[in-house]
């Protein structure tokens, strides 16, 4: 029979310090630092090719990282082999074995752990149970659903009771109402089991809805963070951005002083602020409740690489929780489709915005529903 700690085993203290991989010529992480306390659930955000994977691969032991310390409970755990590791990883599709059942697919990892018939059966039944599938134990695993594919894999990356779960985006590709179905069910779970996991997703939402923790994947290979800014730091990029970088126009806003005015911006490991914003109280129209996004502006050379994005649901979220009901923002044209694709919906008619002389259309989004 296993001992108790086959079955139970504590969360372990995640420590990520310098980490760097380098594929080819291409940095894909660059110095991350992450620390996940035990039991936590902690989400990474991050676009596509952020390195959002390649971070769980390196904590799986898959890569390796070019540098830096991965350190479990205060051990390095770098150099450590895979199967040494007690870290499961959960995939996008799942990646179930179709010539086992349901029951066999959980149980596979206890049977390369040596553990008896007895225990494996007793561990598979109450790992269906957990994930509500108490009655499809004998089924092939080709006849489940895709909700219930992946209430499979979560179960037989648990079923040894690893000290770390990786999660690759588990819920992508399924319909809405089944992804919001098995995520809470989901959250339930893993709060539950107090495994220490990083859920990779691209879903604001999912996020902050499964973890405690939320850390956001910039494009230069390091967790980004969200930093309150002064009207004054946010004024280069402006000009640089929004003014073609000419020197003679003004970049202050109506409003940028203001003690309700919130201005964000992003930021990298390395202490560069690579987007800013500037939000403040204004109603649209005639609607009360409403938040204005004055501005926002991307360096050059990062712009497309999804930084307004999480300017955005940052600023949102601010919002939100500030009591405001909608937040509106004067789009230029030419930017309009970038609010569009993210809820924002298009108000009235093109006209021409008195400071830029450019083409502008209002959009709003709604932070009640």
């Amino acid at each position: 029979m296993p001992h108790d700690d086959h079955v139970v085993s504590a969360p372990g203290d995640l420590h990520i310090a310098n980490l760097s991989v380098t594929r080819g010529d291409v940095s894909v992480l660059r110095q991350l630092r992450l620390d996940v306390p035990g039991g936590t659930v902690a989400a990474v955000l991050g676009a596509s090719g952020s390195g959002k994977s390649t971070l769980l691969r390196a904590v799986c032991g898959l890569l390796h990282p070019t540098s830096g310390t991965i350190t479990v409970d205060g051990v390095d755990i770098t150099d450590v082999p895979v199967h040494r590791r007690r870290v499961a990883m959960v995939f996008q599709d799942g990646q179930l074995f179709d010539h086992l059942n349901v029951a066999d697919n959980i149980a596979y990892g206890l049977r390369r752990a040596k553990w008896s018939r007895a225990d494996r059966r007793r561990r598979v039944g109450d790992l269906l149970d957990l994930v509500g599938l108490s009655d499809k134990g004998h089924r092939p695993v080709t006849e489940l659903s895709g909700g219930e594919a992946q209430r499979v894999a979560v179960a037989r990356a648990i079923a040894p009771a690893p000290r770390l779960l990786m999660a690759d985006e588990p819920l992508s590709g399924l319909d809405r109402s089944l992804h919001d179905r098995l995520l809470r069910d989901l959250s339930v779970i893993l709060s539950d089991l107090a495994i220490t996991t990083i859920w990779v997703t691209h879903d604001h939402d999912e996020a902050h809805q499964i973890a405690r923790q939320v850390h956001r994947l910039g494009p230069t290979g390091s967790l980004l963070e969200i930093v309150d800014l002064r009207a004054g730091d946010t004024h280069d990029l402006r000009r640089s951005v929004l003014r073609n970088d000419d020197a003679r126009a003004t970049v202050e806003f109506d409003g940028d002083e203001r003690p309700d005015t919130m201005h964000l911006g992003v930021r990298d490991g390395s202490g560069r602020v690579m987007s800013i914003s500037s939000w403040y109280r204004r109603d649209h129209a005639a609607r009360p409740g409403g938040v204005q996004l004055r501005s926002m502006a991307t360096a050059t050379d990062l712009q497309g690489r999804g930084l307004g994005d999480e300017l955005l649901a940052a600023g949102c979220e601010r919002a939100r929780a500030a009591g405001a009901a909608y937040v509106w923002a004067r789009a230029r044209v030419t930017a309009e489709r970038f609010y569009l694709h993210r809820g924002f919906l298009a108000v009235g008619d093109v006209y021409i915005d008195d400071t830029t002389g450019l083409e502008h259309r209002d959009v709003t989004f709604d932070l009640l529903r």
